[in-house]
């Protein structure tokens, strides 16, 4: 009797089409890629053996990598192919997460205890805005107002952290592992918020590090806004003084690093985490003044960038 296919079955010759796909990838990639970009490369492979032998290192590696790695740019496209319009670009924390997603993939074909995709309250979520994407995609494709490459890399994009979170959600089992991690994002932060702050005597828009000529504040800001929500949650929780200060610390210079990242929809999304912060949190109080600290302080600073 032929031996049945099972969902392990199918999961192990899913990776193995998958690995086989990527090293072709890989290949074409490399003969149109600098030296530079090449050893960051080589450095992916590193993060997939990590994720296939040591998932915590490879974690630390995203997180590090995020904001903090160089982007590799293939080209401005539009909707009639390679001309002037916008450009694809990959940072090297891309590369880290479809590896990593594929480390894990191979370790959970051999391992009977991994899982796959975890059940949670965001699944149902996920997967509806998901489809959504994913129709108006193909929608505005066919009808020609999206690139097809363009709009299929946006969205794998977006899907990115969503296998992420799924990742992350397999992996922290424990909640000094769920603090390590924590760790790990606040250091990073405070690293990219001191480098972006640093570039507010220049006069321009601040960005993240290895963003090339321009950069993107939007998305500097977008980050600042979320690791900045985290911090003002836990200093308004935390009843250790220490802890409270340096968080406080931590939401001050995200703070402003983003009113200089110039960024419209990072403050409206200001004004909205405030909100979600007054539903949760218990010290509503402490809160409520500390949106009256940063209405007056974000007027003084803006006020003299001016």
């Amino acid at each position: 009797m032929p031996e049945q296919l099972t969902l392990r079955n199918i999961t192990a010759g899913i990776s193995l089409f998958l690995l086989l796909f990527l090293s072709i990838a890989i290949a074409v990639m490399i003969s149109k890629m600098t030296t530079v970009n090449t050893i960051a490369l080589g450095l992916g492979m590193v993060m997939f053996v990590f994720a296939f032998l040591k998932m915590e290192v490879a974690i630390y590696f995203l997180i590090f990598s995020m904001l903090l790695s160089p982007e590799i740019n293939f080209g401005s496209m539009s909707e009639q192919g390679l001309a002037g319009g916008r450009s694809i670009v990959i940072r090297l924390d891309d590369i880290f997460l479809i590896l990593l997603a594929f480390g894990w993939l191979a370790k959970s074909a051999l391992d009977k205890e991994l899982g796959l995709i975890t059940r949670s309250p965001l699944n149902r979520s996920i997967y509806i805005y998901s489809a959504v994407c994913l129709f108006a995609t193909c929608a505005g494709i066919l009808y020609g107002d999206v690139s097809g490459v363009l709009g299929t890399f946006n969205v794998l994009k977006y899907f990115e952290y969503f296998v992420l979170y799924f990742l992350i959600l397999n992996f922290v089992d424990t909640e000094e592992r769920a603090r390590r991690l924590i760790k790990a994002a606040f250091i990073t932060c405070f690293i990219i918020t001191i480098y972006a702050i640093s570039q507010i005597p220049s006069g321009a828009r601040v960005t993240a590090p290895f963003e090339g000529k321009g950069g993107e504040p939007n998305t500097l800001g977008g980050y600042l806004l979320f690791m900045m929500s985290i911090t003002s949650g836990l200093f308004l929780e935390t009843n250790h003084l220490y802890k409270r200060v340096g968080y406080a610390i931590l939401s001050l210079l995200c703070l402003v690093a983003l009113l200089y990242t110039e960024s419209r929809s990072s403050y409206i999304g200001l004004f909205f985490s405030f909100i979600v912060l007054a539903i949760f949190v218990k010290r509503r109080n402490m809160l409520l003044l500390g949106m009256v600290v940063v209405l007056i302080f974000s007027s003084v600073l803006l006020c003299l960038r001016g």
